[in-house]
C-alpha cells in the first residue's frame, strides 16, 4: 500500500510541474477587454490636433455625443479645416465588439485627417465532461463556432479644382487556441484550432486625367475566411471599380451573415479565444470617410458532442440559441435573484469538482 501511494504522489507531482510548464510557456492571457484609438485633424481654433488613447476599460473609449451612427448630427466646418473622431466598444464576456471611425475635411484643407481604433476582447473556456455521459479528461469532442461581422463602409470625395480623397476599412479577426497541446514552442500553428478573418475597404479620389485616361476612381473589396482542426479554409470575396464620379459618395454594406465553425478540442484543456475588430479612415481636401461597424462583431461557442459543458472564465448575459429570437414575455430576475443564481453555481461547480478530486 505504502509503495502504491508513493507512486500515486509522484506521478501526481510529475503531472502538476508538467502542467505548470505547459501553462508558463503558453501563450494564454487573462479575461478581459482593451482598445487603442489615435486620430488627427485640422482643427479651426487651434490648429493641427492629434489624439490618442489606450485602456483596458473600452467603454472609456474617446467620444463625443454629436456623434452618432457615423455622421455628424450637428458640425459646423469652415474651408480648410477638418475634423476625425472614432469610439467602440468591447466585452469579453458576451463575446462582441463594435467599432466606429469617420474623418471629414473640406476643400481647402490639405492636412492628412485620419481616425483609427482598434478594439480586443480575450476569454477562455474549458470543456468539461457531464458527470452523466461517459466523456472523461482526455477525450475529444467537437464544438461549433458562429461568428458574424456586418457594418456600413462610406467615401465621398470631388474632383478638381478640389482633388479630394477619402478611405475607409474594416478588419476582423479570431482564432481559438489550445495552448497546452504537446508541440513546439516555435509552431504556434498548431495550438489554433479555429479562426476566422475578414476585411473590406473602400475609397473615392481624384486623379490626374491626362496619365490615367480618366479624372476620378472608386472602388472596393471584402474578404472573409474560416479554417479549423476540421474544416479546410473556405473563403469569399468580392471587389469593385468606377471612374464615374458621384457628388453623393459611395456606400457598402458588408455582411458575412452567420457563419459555422465546427472544431475538435481536448476534454479538459484550457482553450483561449483572441477577438480583434479594428476600423480606420482618412480624408484629405474635399473628402469624408467612415467605417460604421459600431454593434457588429459577435460570436459564440456551442457544444456539438453530446455530455460535455462550456466552462467560461468570464461571463456574459445569458444566451439564446441562435436561430431563436428573445422571448419579450420572459420574466427577468431581480439583480438579488441573479447574485444568488450565480453563488449557488459557482458553490455547484465547487462541490463538482471536489468530488471529482476525491
Amino acid at each position: 500500500m505504502k509503495k502504491q501511494f508513493l507512486m500515486r504522489v509522484m506521478v501526481c507531482l510529475v503531472f502538476f510541474l508538467s502542467q505548470s510548464a505547459l501553462v508558463l510557456a503558453s501563450g494564454s492571457q487573462s479575461p478581459g477587454a482593451d482598445y487603442r484609438s489615435y486620430g488627427n485633424y485640422n482643427d479651426q481654433a487651434i490648429g493641427f490636433v492629434g489624439y490618442n488613447g489606450n485602456s483596458s476599460d473600452p467603454d472609456s473609449v474617446r467620444k463625443d455625443p454629436a456623434f452618432a451612427g457615423g455622421a455628424w448630427t450637428a458640425l459646423t466646418l469652415g474651408n480648410g479645416y477638418s475634423y476625425s473622431q472614432a469610439y467602440g466598444y468591447a466585452d469579453a464576456g458576451d463575446l462582441a465588439m463594435g467599432v466606429t471611425a469617420w474623418a471629414k475635411s473640406t476643400p481647402n484643407n490639405n492636412r492628412f485627417t485620419e481616425a483609427y481604433i482598434n478594439t480586443g476582447a480575450h476569454n477562455r473556456f474549458t470543456v468539461s465532461a457531464d458527470p452523466s455521459s461517459e466523456l472523461e479528461n482526455g477525450d475529444t469532442a467537437v464544438l461549433n463556432l458562429k461568428v458574424r461581422v456586418d457594418g456600413t463602409l462610406f467615401a465621398a470625395a470631388s474632383q478638381y479644382p478640389y482633388p479630394g480623397w477619402a478611405h475607409s476599412e474594416i478588419n476582423a479577426d479570431l482564432s481559438i487556441r489550445d495552448y497546452g497541446l504537446p508541440v513546439p514552442a516555435d509552431e504556434r500553428s498548431y495550438t489554433q484550432l479555429a479562426s476566422f478573418g475578414a476585411s473590406a475597404e473602400i475609397e473615392a479620389y481624384d486623379v490626374y486625367a491626362p496619365y490615367w485616361g480618366y479624372g476620378f476612381s472608386s472602388g472596393g473589396e471584402e474578404y472573409w475566411a474560416t479554417e479549423s482542426n476540421m474544416q479546410d479554409m473556405d473563403d469569399d470575396s468580392n471587389e469593385w471599380n468606377t471612374h464615374d464620379w458621384d457628388s453623393n459618395g459611395y456606400s457598402h454594406y458588408m455582411d458575412t451573415g452567420w457563419l459555422t465553425i465546427a472544431f475538435e478540442v481536448i476534454v479538459g484543456n484550457l482553450i483561449d479565444v483572441d477577438a480583434s475588430l479594428y476600423t480606420y479612415a482618412n480624408a484629405e481636401n474635399d473628402g469624408e470617410a467612415w467605417a460604421r461597424f459600431g454593434n457588429t462583431f459577435a460570436f459564440d461557442v456551442r457544444p456539438e458532442t453530446e455530455g460535455v459543458n462550456i466552462v467560461w472564465e468570464t461571463l456574459g448575459s445569458p444566451r439564446v440559441p441562435w436561430d431563436t429570437e428573445p422571448d419579450p414575455n420572459a420574466v427577468v430576475p431581480e439583480p438579488g435573484t441573479l447574485s444568488l443564481l450565480v453563488s449557488g453555481l459557482i458553490c455547484l461547480a465547487g462541490f463538482s469538482r471536489r468530488s471529482r478530486q476525491e
